[in-house]
């Protein structure tokens, strides 16, 4: 997980907007989405991701992608840009960015090179003003090792239904607990959905493709609906789409 994440965050991804591809920044552009207690508002950043390729061709009609993604608490988003700005720039290598993010995870002592990388990514971070009240409190509970895991699952379709503007909304937010939820949880159940889409011969290709591509999505939302993954909503003349920053 940690490794995808560093990867994610690193050097440039794209984004699809009016059906063409446009390289941007990785994990910089961001914009605040409201999940379900106990997540709430959050700011998340533009991040590369399999989806960015993989639905513009199975779903070509598609005009507008972006995968988004963050971690909690808040801080943590300023020490990976930091990890990632810094293996950009040649500063850091990609085995010392997995060994510092590690160390953190393990409550063992980092390396100084990613420290100084990390401080610059949060420095940078409370410079645009994205390190508010609650994110400075959340990162002394971490440090302090009281923080307690959160996951979450956000996806937006907006488009066109009988010539009106409609919208499909699908939130989740669950704690980390000594039985699972959080990440595990958020990650884990669609998995589960699809092995039991498998075995009831509603997966339509054989090998290795996207999930977009192997199933229909009529059949994937009610169960993840019904497995309390996710809140699902569908909008007529939908609120627009929060600003970026």
């Amino acid at each position: 997980m940690i490794e995808h994440m560093i990867h994610s965050c690193t050097g440039v991804t794209v984004t699809v907007a009016a059906g063409r591809r446009q390289t941007i920044p990785a994990f910089r552009r961001s914009q605040i989405l409201t999940f379900p207690p106990p997540l709430g508002p959050v700011r998340v950043y533009d991040i590369g991701h399999a989806e960015l390729a993989t639905i513009p061709r199975f779903l070509p009609t598609v005009r507008q992608v972006r995968t988004q993604g963050a971690i909690a608490p808040a801080v943590l988003n300023g020490v990976f840009q930091g990890l990632g700005a810094a293996m950009a720039s040649g500063r850091l290598s990609w085995e010392e960015a997995v060994q510092f993010a590690l160390a953190i995870q393990a409550d063992q002592r980092p390396s100084l090179s990613g420290g100084r990388a990390a401080l610059r990514g949060v420095a940078r971070q409370l410079g645009r003003g994205e390190l508010g009240r609650q994110g400075l409190a959340d990162a002394v509970s971490l440090a302090r090792g009281e923080h307690i895991g959160v996951g979450g699952l956000y996806v937006r379709v907006d488009g066109q239904s009988d010539g009106r503007a409609a919208g499909w909304l699908s939130r989740a937010a669950m704690a980390q607990t000594a039985n699972g939820g959080g990440m595990d949880q958020v990650t884990g159940s669609p998995l589960a959905i699809m092995a039991h889409l498998m075995l009831d011969g509603r997966v339509r290709h054989p090998g290795v493709v996207a999930p977009e591509a192997a199933v229909d999505p009529v059949d994937f939302v009610p169960l993840l609906n019904r497995v309390g993954m996710a809140e699902t909503v569908r909008m007529f003349d939908p609120e627009p789409v929060p600003a970026d920053r």
